[in-house]
């Protein structure tokens, strides 16, 4: 990475620029532009007094302004200037002598200057302009020639009278109509109404009232309105679940699942509880892991795999077993799957690091660099490096505090080193300082990273050209993490700490043992054992005489006084 980052806001009275990221689409570009601090001024922007707050700008800018409105209103006036000094810029030109216009019954010259080379015909107004294409179109109406993308509709005169749409006392003034409207209106709304009254389109499935709309959906409304669809909704899939609905309801509410997780939980919940209300349950204790697996083979009867729902219901009863309401949890993960593969992703070697590692250095992104540090180096999520806050980094004990929302929803304090240090003192140096919020990375328009555009950026500067670069995973950088660490000979107790898992069986899913590290500690244990025979030489005895020496114990005291 290029040492080239300063912080310039730091430094007001330097004035010699420094390259910096340039942004372009999708992100920060390959190139780099020079740039220049300016301290806080007014905006120059003709009638505005707000201010320009103080920060690097290009340093080709001349203009200083507040917003895109006062941008655009001195691009104006630049341009107005460019015109009255005769400076603007000029399409091709060729001379033209002087002419009569070519106007309809206009007799009027039009002097000699420079024209627009495209332009076949002359006027001396706008107004000779439009009425010779008006009579050219005139012409073609009336011998008949009428274009294919312009299509005629025959129209009728309507008189003036009274609005016809239910209630209204509006008067629609006289005026020529489309030849197929049979109805006089004042307004769309008005439209609307007579639509909505003409026809009977169907009844609604919550209340059983009529449903009445324009003819186009004619037996496609099936509610009144949205209240109506979400109370049938919620009735038809929580009514099912009879005495456990109002728990699930609950977990519903108060569960930290997101906006696009939430709905397939609430279909693993009702789908599972509807199960057990049809065998006759109506307790949490009366649910046993047979339950559950009879529940699995109907669901894969019906073509589901049901991978998804073993984990949410696995969530929902280990949650009730923490709050006391059951005694055990009936899911057992990992028993319900015919071929059951934990995990496919395997950590990066070290060749590939170092290969995906120069390719977003050359990218010039040094957000890009820093979230790749702190996944190799500290082992979080991609969501966990875009929840990262500025009060969340103590650069003097090099650590990081992971914060809730987690996986496990716990939070965690990550060390890290030297490298993932420096550039963290060079991103927090590189930081836009317009930012209004706390978040470490931010995007290009200034707002918290997000998951989402974070693996795009990564796929944009990586490319899909060659590997590992074309199928790069961010978590996979989570699985070297790990795999370093334990081939490094750290505990798994310690690793399973720091990554924050639950169960040592988890650790063991991303941390690899690597064949080289076999081959050292087996070396290293056979040198202990030859030194050991080396230092202490042990007389082997065997059975028979370890017996006849008991044999030949001879009797203590109390044996003779027996």
């Amino acid at each position: 990475m290029s040492s080239n980052y300063v912080q310039t806001s730091l430094m007001p009275e330097s004035i010699s620029p420094i390259a910096v990221p340039q942004k372009k689409k999708g992100g920060f570009g390959t190139g780099c532009q020079p740039m220049r601090y300016h301290d806080e001024q007014m905006c120059q922007a003709t009638g505005c007094s707000n201010i320009v707050p103080a920060g690097d700008f290009p340093a080709q800018q001349k203009r200083f302004v507040c917003s895109k409105a006062c941008k655009s209103y001195c691009n104006r006036q630049e341009s107005k200037k460019r015109k009255a000094n005769g400076t603007a810029y000029k399409m091709k030109q060729h001379y033209r002598p002087a002419g009569n216009c070519e106007g309809p019954s206009c007799n009027e010259i039009v002097p000699a200057g420079p024209v627009n080379a495209k332009q076949e015909h002359y006027f001396c107004s706008d107004d000779c302009n439009r009425n010779y294409y008006n009579a050219i179109a005139k012409s073609r109406r009336a011998a008949g020639i009428v274009s294919q993308e312009r299509k005629v509709t025959p129209r009728r005169f309507c008189a003036e009278g009274p609005c016809d749409g239910p209630g209204c006392e509006n008067v629609v003034p006289a005026s020529y109509v489309l030849g197929w409207k049979k109805y006089r209106v004042c307004s769309e709304a008005c439209r609307l109404e007579i639509g909505q009254q003409l026809h009977i389109v169907g009844v609604c499935e919550w209340d059983g009232k009529e449903i009445r709309g324009p003819k186009s959906k004619m037996g496609k409304q099936k509610h009144c309105d949205r209240v109506c669809e979400a109370l049938h909704e919620a009735e038809r899939t929580l009514g099912a679940t009879g005495p456990f609905r109002q728990m699930i309801e609950e977990y519903l509410a108060t569960s930290d699942y997101g906006k696009n997780t939430l709905p397939g939980v609430k279909v693993s919940l009702c789908h599972f509880f509807g199960f057990a209300v049809e065998e006759g349950l109506t307790k949490f204790n009366q649910i046993k892991s047979p339950t559950f697996k009879r529940f699995i083979a109907g669901e894969r009867a019906r073509g589901i795999t049901s991978g998804v729902a073993v984990g949410h219901l696995s969530t929902f009863f280990s949650e009730l077993e923490d709050d006391g309401v059951i005694e055990r949890s009936p899911v057992i993960r990992g028993r319900y799957s015919k071929n059951w593969v934990l995990h496919t992703r395997q950590p990066y070697l070290d060749k590939e690091m170092s290969v995906l590692e120069k390719k977003i250095e050359k990218s010039g992104n040094l957000l890009l660099m820093l979230a790749f540090v702190i996944g190799e180096g500290c082992g979080p999520r991609i969501s966990e490096v875009c929840n990262i806050r500025l009060s969340d980094i103590d650069l003097e004990a090099q650590t990081i505090y992971i914060r809730l929302p987690t996986k496990n929803k716990s939070p965690r304090t990550v060390p890290f080193g030297n490298k993932v240090k420096k550039y963290l003192e060079m991103w927090l140096q590189q930081r836009d300082p317009r930012c209004q919020h706390d978040h470490l990375l931010h995007n290009t328009l200034l707002d918290p990273m997000v998951a989402g555009i974070l693996r795009n950026w990564f796929h944009d500067a990586l490319g899909t050209e060659s590997e590992p670069a074309a199928s790069f995973e961010f978590h996979r950088l989570r699985h070297t993490w790990a795999t370093r660490l334990v081939n490094a000979d750290m505990e798994l107790a310690v690793l399973m700490v720091l990554g924050g898992w639950k169960s040592l069986k988890s650790v063991q899913i991303y941390a690899k043992v690597r064949q080289d590290t076999v081959d050292r500690q087996y070396q290293a244990a056979c040198a202990k054992i030859e030194k050991k025979h080396e230092t202490v030489e042990e007389e082997a005895v065997s059975w028979l005489d370890f017996a006849s020496m008991e044999d030949e114990t001879p009797a203590t005291p109390t044996d003779s006084a027996a």
